[in-house]
């Protein structure tokens, strides 16, 4: 034992010894070169005479720290060599009061820093925004909360257009944007400010939207994690893109995501909970896929509401319904909804389905597709009737062949389920005629301004086709 502890002795005095050897060399060769270590270290904004007291106003402070990192405003370091001179700038824990925006003017590569999001608080108790930028690009900004007056934003991200920098590839992380009209505004003088990303950043108490993309340019934007929470709208697309929203929370929200105008970008919301009423509004006729995202509120509400194409694809939502515009199909699979009218009025799922006219008295004949080519099928039966109608279903034959469909994960004795609505805008009913092979059980009537719910039960295809069609509940529309 006393050899061992001899040893760690006189290991821990030839590490000390070698680490002072360093010290010295680096400490000679400061001195033999004339150079100033302090030009290349971090900025910490109390070294230059920020308080961080949540009384004392720091604007001028912390806006000085800003210049002798990035530049000044007149003469900032920009993008064209003058971004090695670039230091990183660090506010220590504390509560910083500034009453006129920070600005930050051609700025690439930039790095700001936090003690992290519940230490470090920026706030701006009178003059609109905290940070506007004129040019910020392949930067970084972590590890603090920012607060605007009501007017403002937390983060302007902004670029006027001229040389010199441009506004793309920033990535914020950690962060809590906590107040004004928006949490970080994007592009609003119209010029790009593309491909950022925001990583497990907390949003909350913005009276126009939390995250806002505001001109065509403003493209594929990323949001992962985080959370929105007691927002007007938490992401909202003026226009620009947001094209993946990823693993987020969402908590009462007006909307949790709205797309007023897009680029046509196709966009993916994967992993998502929410607990707001109303989930997704995409407003312009892009497509969207929504995957295994969850919906749990307290009051009924839309889970999508949806002008363009979609897939619906392992979702869960316990109080919303889905809303399409009757002309663009929104496929669903694998997905429960349960408030019993989870399809509103005239959202038409599958507009292959959606019958507008017949001769009346002619049976309307569906074929096995409009059956059973999905997990979830929709018919919207539209036609004006001056009697009951009929629908024909097709045999059994032309429906297993759906159900063997391999693609499709449907085999012997599972089930997809079938819909129809009486849609038409007079008061007959439609009532479900079988065919070979087919079994109807239960009330298969449809009344007028109600819509009815089938299992549709696959046979055994190893002896003749044979399909159940059972009714499992109905509604009002």
């Amino acid at each position: 034992m006393q050899l061992n502890i001899v040893a760690v002795a006189v290991c821990l005095s030839l590490v000390a010894l070698s680490l002072g050897a360093l010290v010295s060399r680096a400490h000679a060769a400061g001195e033999n070169t004339g150079a100033d270590l302090s030009a290349v270290m971090p900025i910490n904004v109390k070294e230059v005479g920020a308080i961080g007291d949540g009384t004392t106003d720091d604007t001028a402070a912390i806006q000085r720290a800003l210049d002798m990192a990035f530049g000044t405003v007149s003469a900032p370091h920009g993008n064209t060599g003058g971004q090695i001179q670039n230091r990183p700038i660090y506010f220590p824990q504390g509560h910083y009061v500034v009453t006129a925006p920070l600005k930050l003017n051609k700025v690439m590569g930039g790095m700001i820093s936090g003690a992290g999001r519940f230490s470090t608080e920026i706030e701006n108790t009178r003059g609109g925004s905290v940070f506007v930028s004129n040019g910020f690009e392949y930067s970084r900004v972590e590890g603090m909360e920012l607060s605007a007056s009501a007017s403002g934003a937390d983060f302007d991200l902004d670029w006027d257009g001229t040389a010199n920098a441009g506004c793309q590839s920033d990535t914020f992380a950690d962060m809590e944007f906590g107040g004004g009209a928006y949490g970080v505004r994007i592009g609003h003088s119209g010029f790009q400010c593309s491909e950022n990303i925001f990583q497990n950043d907390f949003w909350i108490n913005h009276s126009v939207a939390g995250l806002f993309t505001d001109n065509f340019n403003a493209l594929q934007n990323t949001v992962v994690g985080g959370n929105f929470q007691s927002e007007a709208i938490g992401i909202l697309v003026g226009s620009g893109s947001v094209p993946s929203i990823i693993s987020v929370g969402f908590q009462e929200n007006g909307w949790d995501v709205q797309v007023n105008n897009s680029a046509y970008d196709t966009y993916a919301i994967i992993g998502c909970r929410t607990e707001s009423a109303n989930f997704v509004n995409m407003l312009q006729p892009a497509p969207i896929t929504l995957i295994a995202d969850t919906q749990t509120a307290v009051k009924p509400g839309i889970f999508v509401q949806s002008r363009g194409p979609g897939n619906i694809d392992g979702n869960i939502s316990t109080t919303g319904r889905i809303m399409g515009n009757g002309t663009n199909r929104i496929n669903i699979r694998g997905s429960f909804f349960s408030q019993s009218a989870w399809l509103a009025s005239k959202g038409v799922v599958d507009p292959n389905n959606a019958i507008l006219s017949i001769a009346n008295g002619t049976p309307v004949t569906l074929t096995g597709e409009q059956v059973a080519g999905g997990d979830e099928v929709i018919i919207d039966l539209s036609a004006r009737l001056t009697m009951p109608g009929r629908v024909l279903l097709p045999n059994a034959k032309a429906i297993q062949q759906l159900g063997w469909n391999p693609g499709r994960f449907v085999y012997p004795t599972q089930s997809t389920r079938l819909r129809i609505m009486n849609n038409s805008p007079t008061d007959f009913p439609w009532t479900l005629i079988g065919n070979s092979g087919v079994n109807l059980v239960g009330n298969v009537t449809i009344p007028h301004g109600m819509w009815r719910d089938f299992f549709v039960q696959f046979g055994d295809t190893t002896d003749s086709p044979s399909v159940t069609i059972s009714s499992i509940g109905a509604g009002t529309l």
